[in-house]
């Protein structure tokens, strides 16, 4: 059986692909430690890694589909529908 929760980890695990661009980012290679210029070019390097993690969820949610969760959805969107009654 598929583990849900690791959906979860495969979209915030982008982390260790955030931390090199923060590193190599201007803010920590030329404001902090007084390089001439930095290997990434993003003071902000969220602007790559924060759209990159949608997508990596996104992508790990279709190829890893629950054949139990997409059968259950059914009988969840019937009780929303109808009410716990039915």
């Amino acid at each position: 059986m598929y583990d849900a929760r690791r959906r979860g980890v495969d979209g915030t695990g982008n982390g260790d692909y955030a931390a090199p661009h923060l590193f190599f980012s201007p803010t920590i290679q030329v404001d902090i430690l007084k390089h001439d210029s930095a290997w990434f070019p993003l003071k902000n390097p969220a602007l790559v890694t924060i759209p990159l993690s949608f997508v990596i969820g996104i992508v790990v949610s279709l190829a890893t589909q629950d054949a139990e969760a997409s059968a259950g959805f059914g009988r969840v969107r019937r009780r929303m529908t109808m009410g716990g009654a039915a």
